[in-house]
């Protein structure tokens, strides 16, 4: 139950406040608006550290550290993308490909050492040595952002209401068409992908231990790490929409990989190949929507794309979960011919059920690849 509040605390703020702090990005200026973001971060976090000096946390007291958190990494988020925007706006498509890259890059970067790195020193030292670690990187950030120059104005006029700023960013996807099918591409892909981040723990561990979670979750961090230094290299495609819709099939073909056979080295390389895809798929879509979108706009057009996106991951959760426990269980229990042919395909062994939805799964991830290629909305994408 903790869990599961930690996760609907981490998603539920950042998909409501999106469309708020893309219309607050537009509004002032970006580096302002980073500031703000670290500022709050950093006071959330010395409130944290605090709390466990007075020895007085509670679930609580996490849950709400975790929820503002969010909130300031969602402000975070909007302004840094709007930078990006800012400091490449006259430069060509493939060059704000590979600033996308490298974005994703340090990024993937801090998601893979994070972890492991305050895995191995809570072992050593206690956790309020940990945050006063992050409080100090937090002022590093913010002496290195205030030094960085960025000349960029408010767009939107103060007579206009924080609504009316958010309808207009709706109403641009509304009647731009390709840009609303690319969003409504990434929101069944976020989707998909959230139901196999769902099930990847509980598939490794129903024939595993957690050492071999780790190794998992590892070389798919590292994949993750290295696809998003091969976008910042290479810069996608010349048509970019081909370096959302081929990794997109192949993403799906790795999906499929894991849930064949309960081998650790199989889903590990089907981990690794899934992740070193995603960055080259967010690469090449961000740049596209950058290249489509006004820069008066666009702090709101990607913030209200990344809510819509990050929208179906709760449903994802309970979707992949609700599948499992009332369907698919269910059905292998009554050992019938074709859970036989299932067998034959995924293989015998506990929680193969999970194995099956994992194919499942990467068949739609391959039919949302394959239905994009034959759009011809998409693939005429310039």
């Amino acid at each position: 139950m903790s869990y599961t509040l930690v996760f609907l605390f981490t998603y539920l703020p950042s998909i409501f406040l999106s469309p708020y702090t893309g219309a607050l990005v537009d509004k002032i200026n970006v580096k302002t608006a980073n500031l703000l973001s670290i500022i709050g971060l950093l006071i959330n976090t010395i409130i944290l550290f605090m709390v466990f000096i007075l020895k007085n946390e509670s679930l609580l007291i996490i849950y709400m550290f975790v929820a503002f958190n969010s909130a300031f990494n969602t402000l975070q988020w909007s302004a840094f993308q709007k930078i990006v925007y800012l400091l490449f706006n006259d430069k060509t498509t493939n060059e704000i490909t590979k600033a996308n890259g490298f974005v994703q890059a340090a990024q993937s970067i801090s998601y893979l050492l994070s972890p492991i790195f305050s895995t191995l020193v809570l072992g050593l030292v206690s956790i309020n040595l940990i945050i006063s670690i992050t409080v100090i990187l937090y002022i590093v950030s913010l002496i290195l952002l205030k030094n960085v120059v960025l000349h960029s104005k408010p767009i939107i006029s103060e007579g206009k209401n924080t609504w009316s700023e958010i309808k207009e960013g709706f109403l641009f996807i509304k009647n731009n068409r390709p840009i609303s099918l690319l969003v409504m591409y990434f929101t069944f892909n976020f989707f998909l992908l959230g139901m196999v981040n769902a099930l990847i723990t509980p598939l490794v561990l129903s024939f595993a231990n957690k050492n071999s979670l780790t190794v998992v979750l590892t070389s798919s961090g590292i994949g993750m790490v290295f696809g998003s230094i091969a976008i910042s290299k290479w810069g996608g495609p010349k048509k970019r929409i081909r370096g959302v819709l081929i990794p997109t099939i192949l993403l799906g073909v790795s999906i499929i990989m894991g849930g064949l056979r309960e081998s650790i080295w199989l889903i590990s390389v089907s981990g690794f190949i899934a992740f070193f895809l995603i960055p080259i798929i967010r690469g090449c879509g961000t740049s596209i929507i950058q290249s489509l979108t006004p820069y008066e706009i666009f702090g709101r057009i990607i913030s209200i794309a990344r809510m819509l996106s990050i929208s179906s991951l709760p449903l994802a959760y309970l979707i992949a979960g609700t599948t499992i426990d009332h369907m698919l269980v269910p059905l292998f229990k009554e050992n019938s011919q074709l859970v036989e042919i299932v067998y034959l395909i995924i293989g015998r062994g506990e929680m193969r059920e999970i194995g099956l939805l994992f194919v499942i799964l990467g068949i739609f991830t391959v039919m949302l690849g394959i239905i994009g290629m034959f759009s011809s909305n998409l693939k005429t994408l310039k």
